[in-house]
């Protein structure tokens, strides 16, 4: 690793370490160095650890690893350097700069593995408020990494009418994720879409096959079903969620030839109001 000073004055840099992942939504996350499951930071060697740079100044960093790595490990090597800035006041104030580098060391006959598990269809915004139709407006494709090493997906969602004819194919979002861990990537589906499709969702991620997943859906769709049609069985917000009866003439028997949403437990983390039961599921219908 190469650390160059492109600052006007003397800078003192300092490696370290720290372990990281990312969460389902692909965000970063960052803990302190052997915290965490698959860390390298017991591993790696690195050298030097602190030095000093004149303006345009370079130095390089070497970074090993000491014995075997029977399994893959990651970490972040930091380089973290104090700038002085003026605030607006004139006063000086001292700002800490950090800028890191992933380390990937993987055993060479680590094996890529990953699956689709999810295709779900998010509702649109105007349905989780209850104003206006509604109805879904994005595709979340779930890729889970079940194997050994780190992978790096490229997937898309292909949108099949009824005789199995690919009406249009929508790109997903890169889906990365470490042995173990699984991302959710989404993609808006067109406002035209009307009647009942197929969603297919295919991911290359560089095994031996495309890892794949399918789900049926019917739009335009009914709203979401309010947070009343839902109670918590049990002790408050420990309870399981479970649907009601819809009351009144507005209930929708799924006899009367509507498509119930699929029997499980509601998404509670998809919306800010996550401690109540709220069906993120959608009803649809053929009318």
């Amino acid at each position: 690793m190469i650390v160059r000073n492109t600052g006007a004055a003397k800078a003192e840099a300092v490696i370290r370490i720290e372990d990281w992942d990312r969460g389902l939504d692909g965000a970063h996350r960052f803990y302190d160095a052997g915290t965490q499951p698959g860390s390298c930071a017991s591993v790696l060697a690195i050298s030097p650890l602190a030095f000093t740079l004149a303006p345009g100044e370079s130095r390089d960093v070497r970074i090993g690893v000491e014995g075997a790595v029977n399994s893959a490990c990651w970490s972040l090597v930091l380089v973290e350097t104090a700038d002085r800035v003026r605030d607006e006041s004139g006063r000086f104030m001292l700002a800490m700069v950090r800028t890191g580098m992933k380390v990937y060391a993987e055993p060479s006959d680590s094996r890529a593995i990953g699956e689709v598990s999810e295709v779900e269809l998010e509702a649109s915004e105007a349905a989780h408020s209850g104003v206006g139709a509604g109805g879904a407006s994005h595709a979340a494709v779930t890729f889970r990494n079940t194997g050994e090493r780190h992978l790096r997906g490229e997937g898309r969602v292909k949108i099949r009418r009824a005789d199995v004819s690919v009406l249009t194919t929508l790109p997903l979002p890169d889906l990365q994720t470490l042995p173990g861990a699984a991302m959710t990537a989404r993609v808006a589906l067109p406002a035209s879409l009307k009647g009942r499709y197929r969603l297919r969702a295919v991911v290359n991620y560089g095994g031996s096959s495309l890892a794949s997943a399918e789900r049926e859906a019917a739009f335009p769709q009914a709203d979401a079903l309010p947070d009343s049609h839902w109670h918590r069985t049990g002790d408050g917000a420990t309870g399981a969620c479970r649907r009601g009866p819809l009351p009144g003439p507005t209930s929708f028997p799924d006899a009367a030839g509507f498509h119930p949403a699929p029997a499980t437990t509601p998404n509670q983390s998809s919306h800010p109001s996550s401690v109540a039961c709220r069906a993120w599921s959608v009803v649809t219908t053929s009318r």
